[in-house]
């Protein structure tokens, strides 16, 4: 499998037309933020497009890559319960989907403050982009799992919960094609999983 800024740009224009398609579908306004999704990650898939085209050394690369890495590391292990959150009705299941917003946000702060903290350089690398900063992934790995596909499967929703096993299932792949792009892999299959959230 290649990467590409046109395979980050194409993955940006098609989630941005799934979230699109996915707003004109809401039927409430609760769901909002899970229908924000698919745009929030094609915006996220421009800044690594943009990522491709920069000058590694340059402003634009710093910029896009600490964009990249605080909706990564920071917005995602928060806002994705959320937004399960607000969709669910079961209150069982809601109580569950708490925990996981606050162990997301606990992560999302620590992410946050890494990224203040931690200098960041970039390269691309074997048609990946590698952001590489001080950060311990091995550390933070469980809890941002347990924040993010935790909701998911806690979900009534099955395609909510399918969405949660694909996560999953694309994570150990992301690692084999590149243990040290893991997290722009991983972001890429995230994002064009979020199409998924057009069917729900």
């Amino acid at each position: 499998m290649c990467f590409s800024a046109g395979a980050s740009f194409a993955a940006s224009g098609v989630l941005a037309v799934a979230g699109g398609v996915t707003l004109k579908k809401m039927r409430e306004k609760r769901m909002l933020p899970i229908a924000l999704v698919p745009l929030i990650f094609a915006v996220q898939q421009f800044a690594e497009g943009i990522q491709w085209m920069s000058d590694k050394s340059g402003l634009v690369s710093a910029v896009a890559g600490y964009f990249f890495l605080f909706l990564a590391f920071s917005f995602w292990p928060v806002y994705i319960p959320f937004a399960i959150f607000l969709v669910e009705k079961n209150y069982r299941r809601k109580r569950f989907i708490q925990l996981c917003i606050m162990i997301g946000a606990v992560v999302g702060i620590l992410g946050l403050a890494f990224l203040i903290a931690k200098p960041l350089s970039v390269i691309e690398a074997s048609r990946h982009i590698e952001y590489i900063i001080a950060i311990p992934l091995g550390l933070g790995i469980l809890p941002y799992l347990f924040a993010i596909v935790g909701s998911c499967f806690a979900s009534s929703y099955k395609i909510i919960r399918w969405l949660g096993g694909l996560i999953i299932v694309f994570l150990p792949i992301s690692w084999w094609i590149s243990s040290s792009a893991f997290g722009s892999i991983w972001c890429f299959f995230a994002a064009v999983l979020s199409g998924i959230i057009y069917f729900f």
